[in-house]
């Protein structure tokens, strides 16, 4: 019960698994499968939500690899049968998702391309190609880089928050406890150690490990539960909760929320790209909305250094080199928008070209009470 608590009251299960990630359905299946193999003793069943949870998402194929490779060495009494079924239904599920995607895709292009879903459309063999971008070609870097420890020293305490400390405890405990749970520690252990292999590295993507710390974080708390260290979890965590989803970095919401308003506008989004829910959000066709591009420049061929990715020269990258200079060209040569959003500090250095154009400010969003309001909108 209070493993079930600690996972209701968690700040990040309330600020990341409420959200359209699909870390968030990879997280709800890999718990399922667990429960069906831990709890349940149903390998079969555990065994297709698995390989779900990898159709949903590639990555998750690390966790299993690992879980099933302490299975078949620590617990698994038919080996051969077990290797064989993983073998089945995993190429069942690739199967599927290869003939579902290559028929999508070619429906979608098939004015350009092909004439839709058929013998002569591409195949389309999604984990491969999140792999060969995202790995391959690092095109994931592009996003930012961490230091291979980062899981560890950063992640884990930042998704567990004051449960933390509770959790190690319980891992401690736990690997002496039976095989099934030295297995549940070990997975955990395997699942961050094996993400720090990419430099790319997010808190969301520690989200299907996020219940299993929590559980041991209940297990860790059993010897020291008292009334006040219950009550410092849940205040702590709904504060969290609370303050996170509704003030911190909040700006990008409050700006699209705004412009929602006003229909038939034309808006330019002047800001590094990918920072703001864009039209997820606004859910209206009246508004036309614009943003900075940021694609890599070129997609290199394995023949390539990773090196030739980059975003120089990108629209994005040209704004952020001059915003006021970016600006003024933008204005004399295109259509002028009916408004404008952009970061405070890009406004302080070309606010003189935007009031010889006419534009003023309307609105400004406070994007954390924390900070210089360099990013505020």
């Amino acid at each position: 019960k209070l493993a079930l608590v600690f996972n209701l009251v968690s700040w990040f299960m309330f600020y990341a698994a409420t959200r359209t990630f699909s870390s968030s359905m990879e997280a709800s299946l890999t718990m399922v499968a667990l429960e069906l193999y831990v709890v349940r003793r149903s390998a079969t069943e555990a065994l297709v939500v698995a390989a779900l949870a990898c159709v949903v998402r590639p990555t998750n194929a690390v966790l299993w690899v690992g879980w099933f490779a302490m299975h078949v060495a620590w617990r698994c009494r038919y080996r051969r049968r077990f290797i064989a079924r993983v073998f089945l239904i995993g190429l069942s599920a690739v199967a599927a998702m290869v003939l579902i995607d290559s028929c999508l895709y070619a429906h979608i292009h098939k004015h350009h391309h092909t004439d839709g879903c058929g013998w002569n459309m591409p195949v389309v063999v999604t984990p491969w190609n999140f792999v060969k971008y995202n790995v391959t070609f690092g095109v994931s870097a592009l996003y930012g880089v961490h230091p291979w420890h980062w899981y560890f020293t950063q992640g884990l305490p930042a998704v567990c928050g004051t449960l933390f400390p509770l959790a190690l405890l319980g891992m401690w405990r736990a690997w002496h406890q039976s095989t099934t749970h030295a297995m549940l520690v070990a997975l955990i252990a395997w699942t961050a150690t094996a993400l720090s292999v990419n430099v790319h590295k997010e808190f969301r993507f520690l989200l299907p490990i996020v219940p299993l710390c929590n559980l041991f974080a209940a297990l860790g708390s059993i010897r020291v539960r008292t009334k006040w260290l219950v009550a410092s979890v849940l205040l702590t965590n709904v504060a969290a909760a609370a303050f996170l989803s509704t003030h911190h970095q909040s700006a990008p919401i409050q700006a699209i929320d705004h412009i929602a308003q006003h229909r038939g506008l034309n808006v330019d989004l002047l800001m590094q790209c990918h920072s703001t829910p864009f039209t997820s959000y606004t859910h209206q066709r009246a508004v036309r909305l614009r943003y900075l591009e940021c694609a890599p420049r070129a997609l290199p061929t394995l023949a390539d250094e990773i090196a030739t990715l980059t975003r120089d020269g990108s629209q994005s990258d040209v704004f952020a080199s001059d915003p006021s200079e970016y600006v003024r060209r933008h204005l004399s040569h295109g259509k002028q928008p009916d408004m404008i959003v952009m970061h405070r500090s890009a406004h302080e250095l070309s606010s003189s070209v935007l009031q010889s154009f006419g534009y003023r400010t309307s609105a400004v969003f406070v994007h954390t009470p924390f900070g210089d309001g360099a990013e505020d909108l």
